[in-house]
């Protein structure tokens, strides 16, 4: 056992030791997510215009203030309810308000003499599984290195989207700087979607703030644009990664010959970067197990098979109730829910419509009880407004009218039904008074 724990301890040490110098080799540091605090750090934008066999859109996010002196400090995302399905936008065409107050950062002071970082990426994916073409064809296509990214067949995209990331004064939402525009044009004729706007590929952006701001509460939000005769409008979801996707993607016209954005990490880098990874997460628990005695929250990511037999021998008989059968029960009990039931996230559906001036009637549709229901209105900003109202929604259809605050003002909102044991659904309203 002595001899065992011995060849461990010598792996890991040359294993920590070989991990540091090759993490060191990026820029800006990578992120993983450990702490439940690293979740806001690693959550990016995801605005879609959806079609039926396409879908365009741009990524976006890890913004970070980079300081001379070689430190870095995180403008992390305001968290807002938003459905599994994404939050819908504008049927109108044009400027999308609605999802602008959605996609946007907690409020910071501009710096003097600092840069800003952020991971922005475009998005083309096919949304068919039938093959698009055979493989003689598009290689045909392939008329120039970058041609992999755009190939479609014509009119599967039909508007032009733009994303415009904003620097803005938080007193008021003025507009201070544009940070970033980008967008994709339609292919109602062409075998090509083409992109439009700087740094098309890349993925890695730095910007100057502008000095004659500095010391101003801002925050940064991504505005887009839908021009097109498509009826329904955008979405806007939040993506998680359990690493910066800046440290796993990158732009390399050289090496990329197929696909969509190129792997920064490739081959046996891997191995590495789980390494980086592992090493971080067992600092972290050794140290909350040297100060309590027990494991700290955290998210553990067992990337490869020497990582989970090494995590499990490490930490398996510890207090986490993640590894503890009797304590998960009884968890489980208190939430009134089965490992079955909490395994398959309900389908719910949530439709709201105004009933008259003064009320809203709000119809769902749940295969499963939800015994502590609410109602939540928000405004654009994502403001908490009023709760609407709480109580338990039976399974099958739901109907219900409820009042709203009497002082509200017309525009638009989103009603949010908070399921505390379940997945939560909202949906956006524009709302006349």
């Amino acid at each position: 056992m002595k001899a065992t724990r011995l060849i461990t301890l010598f792996l890991c040490t040359s294993l920590s030791l070989f991990a540091q110098r090759w993490i060191d080799q990026f820029y800006p540091r990578p992120i993983f997510h450990i702490k439940l605090s690293d979740e806001e750090k690693l959550m990016y934008f995801s605005i879609e215009d959806q079609f039926d066999t396409a879908t365009v859109g741009c990524m976006i996010g890890e913004f970070r203030l980079l300081f001379a002196d070689g430190t870095e400090r995180f403008i992390p995302i305001i968290y807002q309810p938003v459905p599994d399905e994404g939050l819908s936008g504008e049927t109108e065409p044009g400027k999308d308000e609605f999802l602008a107050a959605f996609a946007r950062t907690k409020t910071f002071t501009i710096p003097e003499n600092a840069q800003l970082f952020f991971f922005r990426s475009l998005l083309r994916v096919f949304s068919t599984e039938k093959e698009i073409m055979p493989q003689s064809q598009w290689d045909a296509l392939v008329r120039r290195w970058d041609d992999h990214f755009w190939i479609t067949p014509p009119g599967w995209v039909l508007d032009t989207v733009i994303f415009v990331t904003e620097l803005c004064r938080a007193s008021d939402g003025q507009r201070l700087a544009v940070l970033d525009s980008i967008g994709m044009l339609p292919n109602p004729d062409s075998w090509y979607v083409r992109p439009f706007g700087s740094e098309i590929l890349q993925t890695r952006h730095f910007r100057s703030l502008p000095s004659e701001y500095a010391g101003t509460e801002a925050f940064i939000r991504i505005v887009p644009y839908r021009y097109g005769p498509t009826p329904l409008g955008l979405k806007l979801f939040r993506v998680w990664s359990w690493c910066s996707l800046s440290t796993l993607r990158d732009f390399d016209s050289v090496s990329i010959t197929t696909g969509w954005q190129h792997w920064r990490i490739r081959g046996d880098d891997w191995d590495s970067l789980y390494a980086a990874y592992y090493e971080q997460l067992r600092a972290y628990l050794d140290s909350g197990l040297a100060a309590s005695g027990t494991l700290p929250p955290h998210t553990a990511i067992l990337l490869s098979d020497k990582i989970k037999e090494d995590y499990f021998a490490r930490y398996s008989e510890t207090e986490n109730v993640l590894h503890n059968p009797e304590k998960m029960a009884a968890l489980l009990a208190k939430k009134q829910v089965t490992p079955e039931s909490s395994a398959t996230p309900t389908r719910l559906q949530l439709e709201v419509q105004q009933s008259g001036t003064d009320a809203l009637l709000v119809s769902v549709t749940s295969p499963e009880r939800i015994s502590d229901a609410a109602l939540i209105l928000l405004d654009g900003t994502g403001k908490r407004i009023a709760e609407l109202w709480r109580g338990e929604i039976p399974s099958g259809s739901f109907q219900i009218e409820v009042p709203l605050p009497s002082q509200l003002a017309a525009g638009h909102y989103l009603v949010f039904l908070s399921n505390p044991w379940g997945p939560s659904k909202g949906r956006g309203i524009q709302i006349q008074r």
